[in-house]
C-alpha cells in the first residue's frame, strides 16, 4: 500500500471493522450496522477495500495495532463507543470483543478499569436499543406510506385524473348515466379516510 493511500484511509472506521471480526463470527446485524456507518461517515473506496481485507483476513491487511495507533485522539472516544455498540449489537458482549476493547485502550494509553468498561457497555446497550427502535419506526413508517401509495393508485385507476386535481368529464358522465355516483362517492370517501389514517397514525 502506498503512503498516499495509507494516509487517505479512515482508520476510525477500520477499527470498528476489526470489532466485527473479534469473536470469529460475523452477525447479520453487525454487517447492517457497518453499512449504516459507511453511509454516515461517507467511507471512500480505498477504505472499503481495506475493510474487505480485514474481514477476509487477507495476509496483507493492516494490523489491529497499526490501525488503532492511527486513530486521531480527538476521535478515540467516539470510536470506542462505536466498537462497543458493534460488540453488543447481536445482544451479547463476547469475551474476545471485550479483550479487544481493553487492548485498544492500552494502545491509546487509557486507564480503563472494569468499572469504566461497565459504564461504556451500559452506554453502548442504550445506543443499541435506540438504534433498533429507530429502525423499527422507520420500517413502520415506510409500510404506512407504501400502503397509502398503493391505495391512491387503486383509487386513481378507478377514477382517472383524480390525483391530478380533476375528474375526467366523460368518466363523470358515465358514472352519472349508470346511476352509481352516490355509491362511488361513499366508497371513495371511506377509502381516502382509511388512507389518511394509515399515513398519519
Amino acid at each position: 500500500m502506498s503512503l498516499k493511500t495509507a494516509e487517505s484511509l479512515n482508520y476510525s472506521f477500520l477499527l470498528v471493522v476489526y470489532m466485527v471480526c473479534a469473536d470469529q463470527q460475523i452477525h447479520n446485524k453487525e454487517l447492517k450496522y457497518l453499512t449504516v456507518l459507511e453511509q454516515q461517515w461517507e467511507i471512500k473506496q480505498d477504505t472499503l477495500e481495506e475493510k474487505e481485507n480485514i474481514i477476509t483476513k487477507n495476509e496483507n491487511c493492516l494490523s489491529l495495532n497499526y490501525v488503532a495507533d492511527r486513530v486521531p485522539s480527538s476521535e478515540q472516544m467516539k470510536v470506542m463507543e462505536q466498537m462497543l455498540i458493534m460488540a453488543g449489537i447481536d445482544g451479547f458482549f463476547a469475551p474476545s470483543e471485550l479483550e479487544m476493547v481493553k487492548k485498544v485502550a492500552k494502545i491509546w494509553y487509557w486507564n480503563l478499569d472494569d468499572n469504566g468498561l461497565e459504564k461504556l457497555k451500559k452506554r453502548a446497550e442504550k445506543s443499541v436499543s435506540e438504534f433498533f427502535e429507530y429502525q423499527n419506526n422507520n420500517n413502520n413508517n415506510r409500510q404506512k406510506v407504501s400502503r397509502g401509495s398503493n391505495l391512491s393508485k387503486e383509487v386513481s385507476s378507478v377514477v382517472p385524473g383524480l390525483f391530478k386535481g380533476r375528474v375526467d368529464r366523460e368518466t363523470e358522465s358515465n358514472f352519472v348515466t349508470k346511476g352509481i355516483v352516490k355509491k362511488w362517492e361513499n366508497e371513495l370517501l371511506t377509502k381516502l379516510l382509511i388512507m389518511i389514517g394509515i399515513v398519519l397514525n
